[in-house]
């Protein structure tokens, strides 16, 4: 089966027990705790090897993802159990302009052994819209 070249926003199934809901985990290789401090900007990366499952725990931030030349770019925040679905060769990196750090977890599938390439940033080749980052932002904000 062929990977998809695109990436996916994949809202999480429940259940609920009382005033608790309980989220399905996802199924991984391996699962990352990843923090992004208030005001920055992270490095872009693109993977041969994986596909990330990013879910936002604490915060927000907003996705930038390079696809066929465009930034896509997907805000996310702890308000909502949602996970992007990264698949390999997407070059995607994260953007939170707030003061508060977001907390994210990242359950990885790996399609091959890891290889250095994956995990080597990337430079931004052309500056992403921060018009467009603080529309994703309000957005998140009036969800909230």
């Amino acid at each position: 089966m062929g990977l998809k070249a695109d990436y996916e926003l994949i809202k999480l199934p429940y259940t609920t027990m009382g005033n608790a809901k309980f989220y399905e985990p996802l199924s991984s290789d391996e699962t990352m705790l990843v923090t992004l401090p208030p005001q920055s900007v992270s490095q872009l990366f693109v993977h041969l090897t994986h596909t990330d499952h990013l879910m936002v725990l604490k915060g927000q931030a907003v996705h930038v993802l390079l696809i066929d030349g465009d930034y896509h770019y997907i805000g996310m925040s702890e308000d909502e159990q949602q996970v992007l679905k990264i698949p390999p060769k997407i070059v995607h990196g994260a953007i939170n302009f707030t003061n508060e750090t977001c907390t994210m977890v990242n359950a990885v599938v790996r399609h091959r052994l890891a290889i250095e390439a994956d995990y080597r940033p990337i430079e931004w080749r052309f500056p992403y819209d921060p018009e467009k980052v603080k529309a994703c932002q309000k957005l998140l904000s009036l969800r909230s």
